[in-house]
């Protein structure tokens, strides 16, 4: 979080803008940002049996009110990280403290769902994401870049209005998981399933 806080007050500061150049030269996210998911990931895996009951505990309006305030703050953040980058956030799309709190806010939230409280369809679906999602993660960056530079291709002398875009976005994540998903599939059974499961 510290770190996000001082890149964020880099962003904000001529006197530091050497250091958003490198960041900026380098065109992705840093390793040293995903750290927190390791160690996250650590508490939680040392601590799931209390998260459960405590997820247990929390209320069906409770988690609502939790997932609202966190998409909120996501929102303030992400709009506060547009200004201070005049538009052009990428590589610093993943410098919010928000995206951190959406781990424990999401896993509090859902720990203590079971599968049999999901028709089978739906189980299914889940099963199968959560079987490729090693695969979907590493392609999506790939195919997300491809879209992209297609994207801004064909659509740069083109203003859009906001519906227009959210269906745009919504239609391009689809395409996005349907695609990376279908790559996971094929490599798993092209004898590569270390890479993709």
């Amino acid at each position: 979080a510290i770190i996000f806080l001082l890149i964020q007050l880099a962003l904000c500061s001529e006197q530091y803008s050497g250091v958003t150049l490198v960041l900026r030269s380098i065109d992705r996210p840093l390793v040293i940002y995903w750290f927190i998911y390791l160690i996250l990931g650590i508490f939680i895996c040392k601590n799931l049996n209390y998260l459960s009951y405590l997820s247990e505990k929390i209320n069906l309006p409770i988690k609502i009110l939790l997932i609202s305030i966190y998409s909120f703050a996501c929102f303030l953040e992400n709009s506060w990280l547009f200004k201070i980058t005049e538009g052009d956030i990428p590589p610093f799309d993943y410098v919010m403290i928000s995206c951190i709190l959406s781990v424990p806010v999401i896993f509090i939230c859902c720990v203590n769902l079971t599968e049999e409280q999901f028709n089978s369809r739906l189980k299914n679906t889940i099963s199968l994401l959560s079987k490729y999602s090693l695969g979907i993660f590493c392609f999506n960056g790939i195919i997300s870049q491809v879209f992209l530079s297609f994207g801004t291709r064909w659509f740069s002398e083109i203003i859009f209005n906001l519906p227009e875009l959210l269906i745009m976005k919504l239609v391009g994540w689809i395409g996005l998981l349907a695609i990376s998903l279908g790559l996971s599939m094929l490599f798993n059974r092209l004898g590569l399933k270390n890479v993709v499961c």
